[in-house]
């Protein structure tokens, strides 16, 4: 009996937003539109600008003093403006910093206020040192977060 009403009771989960980004990776193209990847160079430039302003952040020196704690080896991923390493999660974390210190998301509402740009970029960088993907590949999947809409919201 308590095994019939322990099935019973549960219930079946199931992960729409893990379905949707499943179905969204499986079916994405790998070509980019002119205007996408002219935006996705944009968004580069752009995060990589802000990141090297914000290295003598204050918030920034206190990340990167955190991932010295736990140095990684070659494998590891680049620490932006030094030349330690750390794993990948902790350097996208680490680098992450870097792109927050001074692009506060304000200028940038979306259609679907989805955020700025850089929200993904360290991490997507991370994946890509880590694996030793070619620069195409981080390119296309920075733009992923936002798919196409990003060519629109952004000046070249």
């Amino acid at each position: 009996m308590g095994k019939s009403l322990t099935n019973a009771n549960q219930q079946q989960y199931r992960d729409e937003v893990g379905e949707l980004i499943a179905n969204y990776v499986v079916n994405v193209s790998d070509k980019l539109d002119a205007r996408t990847e002219r935006a996705a160079k944009a968004v580069l430039i752009d995060s990589i600008a802000v990141a090297i302003a914000a290295l003598r952040h204050p918030a920034a020196q206190n990340a990167r003093k955190h991932a010295y704690r736990f140095p990684a080896n070659s494998k590891g991923c680049v620490i932006w403006g030094t030349q330690k390493r750390a794993a990948p999660e902790l350097a996208a974390l680490t680098n992450g910093v870097l792109l927050r210190c001074h692009d506060y998301n304000d200028f940038f509402v979306g259609r679907r206020n989805s955020g700025h740009s850089s929200d993904i970029l360290s991490g997507v960088i991370a994946v890509a040192e880590w694996t030793n993907a070619p620069v195409k590949w981080w390119e296309r999947h920075s733009m992923r977060s936002r798919p196409r809409r990003a060519a629109g919201t952004i000046r070249t």
